[in-house]
């Protein structure tokens, strides 16, 4: 009789975890889609002139991914605010700006890899005085990538 190795339950989870890792890496891809998946809704603030980490979210998918969130200046007086999504600590996309102090709705679409971090910078054009965001959002759909192998 061979030695066998009692139960541990971690054991289990690690098999789990790397095999639905596995799929996902490998036998799907991400898109972007208006299929909401994770969210960091709070309202949180700056009024730093240089760019702040606000929001952070970590991708457990590789693919392309849509990213949503609002954001507005104060009430108390006319100035410009701004915001960037970053990945790993490096700007992607386009600089996206506003002079309401409503909130403004905008999106910008990513690659992104398993394990990446996409986060949420803002910064104010007038010292003092905050950007506000809000209801920062990850979207995507899975899709099966299939393959052809007798044509």
């Amino acid at each position: 009789m061979g030695y066998t190795k009692p139960f541990d339950p971690a054991d289990v989870w690690s098999y789990a975890t790397r095999k639905l890792t596995d799929i996902d890496i490998y036998r799907t891809v991400q898109k972007s889609s208006t299929e909401l998946k994770t969210w960091a809704d709070e309202e949180t603030s700056t009024a730093d002139i240089s760019y702040e980490k606000l929001k952070e979210i970590k991708m457990y998918v590789t693919g392309t991914i849509r990213v949503k969130w609002k954001f507005r200046r104060d009430t108390a007086s006319d100035y410009t605010v701004y915001t960037q999504v970053y990945k790993n600590g490096s700007a992607v996309g386009t600089e996206k700006s506003t002079t309401s102090a409503e909130y403004v709705e905008v999106y910008q679409d990513i690659s992104v890899q398993f394990g990446d971090l996409v986060q949420l910078y803002g910064k104010t054009g007038l010292s003092g005085y905050p950007v506000y965001v809000k209801d920062f959002r990850i979207y995507y759909t899975h899709v099966c990538e299939n393959e052809v192998l007798l044509d």
